[in-house]
């Protein structure tokens, strides 16, 4: 069989997904003649060539990590939030957007966590006021957990910013107190409400803990009432330089068979509000995110990562995830690295390659496979199980009910189903 369609088994009799780049053909309770059909079929149009589009990078891309410091504790921060109180100098964040002109002539510009990127407003402002005079246009995102200011809700609507707001439903006041150990739920659920209202259309990321694998449903209700119309639910994970423990991860078989459910529940409600899994996407041989294809990620110190999870020269693998770093003469970018991390591609990771859901899975993040089994990559077992536990019976659904795709697919439309 064709290295880039792949065979999966659905619950039930005889049913089949078969995947390749950009498709999933489906035979239910299909004979091994009309599964043969299926899979030449596939071979026959992954094996066509693309259409070939002449690409002009009109944008240069940098995301910064303004502070270490932040304005909550929460238990699980994969990044000890606020042990650390460092703000990054305004010259070393200024060096490195004028590093990507020759990029493009626009910027995409994101503020990411290691702590709150907006607790520090003036430096933020300076920054996206230096940005706008060195760029024709600067677009910016952020991610945030929500404890800010109205004049600073205010100026991400100004700047039309693209926003992803940290918000654990109904488990959030136990899993993200302020330092004090107060509930941060009420000013969090505010500024939620008036981002929607006033037009941000945020983007909710909500953690989900062992305590917690069992409320999603709840956290939708909760989601839908305040107007928001996307979702990531993701599993707490201990890493080497987070503050969750083991205890804290929900046990991978059970978080997925919740997240099914609530995907079923969503698509039963009829409710107005998609949910991005992070372990089901568009079928393709392509890397499973940016971080081994160029991610750039300016860290306080001045150091460039390519994953925000290692943010210090003193976290572990930092030798082979940060990238570069900001000097007096400017940034200089260590090449032997990112051809390094261009080898983190799921061909080249022990257990994936053979791997039936591998062309969706791509692999999982190359980080938390990291953080679980170090070098040479392989996949981490909890990925692994969350994968395989999760996806043959949502592709099932995807085939037997019509609902589902517009909960879990950003074109509901697409042919392939």
């Amino acid at each position: 069989m064709d290295s880039n369609v792949s065979v999966i088994t659905l619950p039930g009799e005889r049913n089949f997904a078969v995947v390749y780049p950009r498709g999933i053909l489906f035979g239910l309770n299909a004979a091994q003649s009309e599964l043969q059909e299926l899979i030449s079929e596939a071979t026959e149009t992954a094996s066509q060539p693309e259409t070939e589009y002449e690409f002009v990078a009109e944008y240069a891309e940098l995301s910064i990590i303004p502070t270490f410091d932040c304005t909550l504790a929460c238990k699980y921060c994969y990044a000890r939030g606020g042990e650390f109180k460092d703000v990054m100098p305004l010259d070393t964040a200024l060096t490195a957007i004028s590093s990507q002109r020759e990029k493009g002539s626009k910027l995409k510009l994101s503020l990411v966590g290691g702590g709150e990127p907006l607790m520090y407003m003036d430096r933020v402002r300076e920054i996206v006021r230096t940005a706008h005079e060195m760029y024709s246009e600067v677009d910016i995102g952020v991610v945030t957990n929500g404890t800010f200011s109205k004049d600073t809700l205010l100026w991400l609507a100004e700047n039309n910013v693209r926003v992803r707001l940290s918000f654990d439903g109904v488990r959030h006041k136990y899993q993200r107190p302020f330092p004090d150990g107060s509930d941060s739920s009420e000013l969090v659920i505010e500024n939620l409400k008036e981002a929607v209202k006033i037009g941000l259309d945020p983007i909710v990321q909500c953690i989900i803990t062992a305590d917690g694998v069992g409320t999603m449903k709840d956290t939708v209700d909760l989601l839908v009432g305040l107007g928001v119309k996307t979702v990531k639910f993701e599993p707490a994970l201990a890493t080497d330089v987070s503050r969750a423990t083991q205890e804290m991860e929900p046990d991978p078989k059970q978080y997925a068979e919740q997240l099914l459910d609530t995907i079923k529940y969503v698509a039963e409600k009829g409710y107005d509000i998609a949910i991005d899994t992070g372990y089901f996407s568009e079928p393709s041989t392509d890397y499973y995110c940016g971080m081994p294809t160029g991610n750039k990620i300016l860290t306080p110190h001045g150091f460039i990562t390519s994953c925000v999870e290692v943010s210090s020269c003193t976290d572990p693998y930092s030798s082979k995830i940060m990238v570069g770093k900001v000097g007096y003469d400017g940034v200089k970018f260590n090449e032997e690295t990112q051809k390094f991390l261009s080898t983190l591609h799921y061909t080249n990771q022990k257990g994936c390659k053979s791997c039936n859901i591998r062309l969706i899975c791509h692999g999982g993040c190359p980080m938390a496979n990291i953080w679980r089994g170090g070098f040479p990559l392989r996949k981490s077992s909890y990925t692994c199980t969350v994968e395989h536990s999760l996806v043959p019976p949502l592709l099932l659904l995807l085939a037997t009910d019509d609902r589902i795709a517009k909960v879990i697919m950003e074109d509901p439309s697409i042919d392939r189903f």
